[in-house]
Formats: structure tokens, sequence, C-alpha cells
């Protein structure tokens, strides 16, 4: 289980180098600044095959507004922990979902 931790609130798809961790369907994606963002965080919890958490930066709150491209698929298993101070808004792709999220068995 891996903890990733967001830092802002701006919509950013920075991405590096895609690390194979054994298949090409499971890269690792790492961002290249400094910032983290719930874009970034959940291609990187969608790179392991564990569940996963995503938390946000002490003091950081307000809003995501989604402005990149398609929504945001959440293809692991995944808990986004924000504790009432993050609210996700946007439609950038103008088909109103914001989240795509993929149903797992229950284990």
């Amino acid at each position: 289980m891996a903890t990733f931790e967001v830092n802002t609130l701006v919509d950013e798809a920075d991405y590096g180098a895609e690390i194979n961790i054994g298949t090409a369907f499971f890269p690792i994606v790492v961002p290249i600044g400094p910032a983290i963002s719930l874009r970034e965080a959940i291609a990187l919890a969608n790179a392991t095959e564990e569940e996963d958490t995503i938390t946000f930066a002490a003091g950081l709150s307000g809003t995501i507004k989604l402005t990149q491209g398609a929504e945001i698929a959440i293809t692991s298993d995944l808990r986004i922990e924000g504790e009432n101070r993050i609210t996700v808004s946007g439609d950038a792709d103008e088909n109103d979902t914001l989240l795509l999220a993929q149903a797992f068995p229950a284990r």
C-alpha cells in the first residue's frame, strides 16, 4: 500500500519518464516537478497493484478545477482522503464526468 500526497490545487499532468515494472500494462508514471496534482497522484496509484491512499497536504484547501482534457480514470483500488477540505469541479472534455472509476471484485 502506497500513500501519495497531493500538494497543489492545479490540474497538471507534467509526467516524467515511464518505468516498466514488469509489463507494458503497469508503467510507473513519475511527475517531473515538485508539485503533485490529484491527476498525477491518481496516475501513480493506478500504476501499483495494491490498494493505495491519496491524501492532501496540510493546509491545502479549496477547489481543484479539472482542465486537462479527459476525466481522470481510477483503475485500481484507491482511497482518497480529503477531510472535506477539497472540492473537485470542472468538465474539461464537456461530458459531465469528473472521475471515471472502475469496479473491482470484493476481496
